[in-house]
């Protein structure tokens, strides 16, 4: 049971060759986007595991992409140009939303 288990968490696999200083080449497809290195482990049973690492983790990728960082130079530069608002409240964001746009600029 224990065997059919750790079958049924695997996506895919791919036999790759042992290179001649004990490289081996991952398939592309294996490799997530961003990753550049991976943490190596080997199991008592003698299975090795590659966990993809990056110095920044996986899930904050987004965060680097240019999209994401458009974004934040823009958000910047309007900051600093003073094109923002204060709100007393969240009720008072709300009215501005909406379209009762009379507040002033902070």
């Amino acid at each position: 049971m224990a065997l059919q288990a750790q079958n049924d968490l695997i996506a895919e696999e791919k036999i790759v060759a042992l290179g001649r200083r004990n490289q081996i080449t991952l398939p592309n497809e294996f490799i997530p986007k961003g990753a550049t290195q991976f943490k190596c482990k080997k199991k008592k049973d003698g299975t090795i595991i590659l966990i993809p690492h990056t110095s920044i983790p996986i899930s904050q990728l987004y965060f680097w992409t240019k999209r994401w960082q458009d974004g934040e130079k823009e958000a910047s530069e309007d900051i600093q140009a003073g094109r923002l608002y204060h709100f007393n409240s969240a009720e008072e964001a709300v009215q501005f939303l909406r379209g009762s746009r009379k507040l002033k600029r902070k």
